[in-house]
C-alpha cells in the first residue's frame, strides 16, 4: 500500500536484446503505451534520487532500492 493508500502491483523480468521479437511499445489496441528507460546500474540510485526535476513516486523508489539490493551486480 503507498502513502495514498493506493496499492501498487511491479514486476521485475531480466531480458536481453536477444529476446526482443519487435518494435516495442505495447499493444496499441488495447491501450497500451509502454516506454523501455534504460538507466545504468551505477547511476540509477544516484541520479534518481536526487534527481530535482522528476518526481518519484514511493512504489518506485522502493523499487529502485530492491533491484539494487537484490539484482544489481555486486562491484
Amino acid at each position: 500500500m503507498g502513502l495514498s493508500g493506493t496499492q501498487q502491483t511491479m514486476y521485475y523480468a531480466a531480458v536481453t536484446d536477444e529476446m526482443r521479437v519487435g518494435s516495442g511499445g505495447g499493444n496499441a489496441d488495447e491501450g497500451e503505451l509502454i516506454q523501455v528507460v534504460e538507466v545504468p546500474v551505477d547511476h540509477c540510485l544516484k541520479n534518481l534520487l536526487q534527481c530535482d526535476t522528476m518526481e518519484r513516486s514511493v512504489g518506485l523508489l522502493f523499487s529502485l532500492l530492491w533491484f539494487q539490493q537484490f539484482k544489481a551486480p555486486l562491484s
